[in-house]
């Protein structure tokens, strides 16, 4: 588990996000769901290293996919986060937003992916050879 850093929330999870499993935060516009994420990356961080130092782990990175190109550095060095330790990636598409999410998923030393945000993802510009529909259907099967 990794834990949120909310105790209520942490509790009700049984201890915090399931490592290994997708974990969606959801509510309106400003409601702490990008600021949720970062207490999870800066807990992973916290728990990753204590890990490294009895040799129990390998996957100490912390991967952020902004596609809303809005990823506050400061704000995150604030919430706890090691900014120097992340991975941070500004897809231009949503096509590359699932390339990347299945390259970090592969790589062994990411143990964290926060994907901010998934709604962005639908309405990036991308390159069209089919047109509407199709691409967002072609998208949707390429990221399950």
């Amino acid at each position: 588990y990794i834990p949120t850093g909310c105790f209520p929330l942490d509790f009700s999870l049984l201890g915090g996000i399931h490592q290994g499993r997708g974990t969606v935060f959801v509510g309106k516009k400003n409601s702490g769901k990008t600021t949720m994420a970062k207490r999870v990356v800066a807990q992973y961080q916290q728990k990753a290293r204590g890990y490294l130092e009895e040799g129990t782990t390998t996957s100490t990175v912390a991967a952020w996919v902004d596609l809303e190109q809005m990823f506050d550095s400061d704000w995150a060095t604030t919430m706890g986060c090691d900014v120097g330790a992340m991975e941070i990636t500004e897809p231009k598409h949503g096509a590359e937003a699932v390339d990347i999410i299945d390259a970090l998923m592969q790589a062994k030393e990411v143990g964290v992916i926060v994907v901010d945000s998934l709604p962005a993802m639908a309405t990036l510009e991308e390159p069209s050879h089919q047109g509407g529909e199709q691409d967002q259907s072609a998208m949707e099967h390429r990221a399950s």
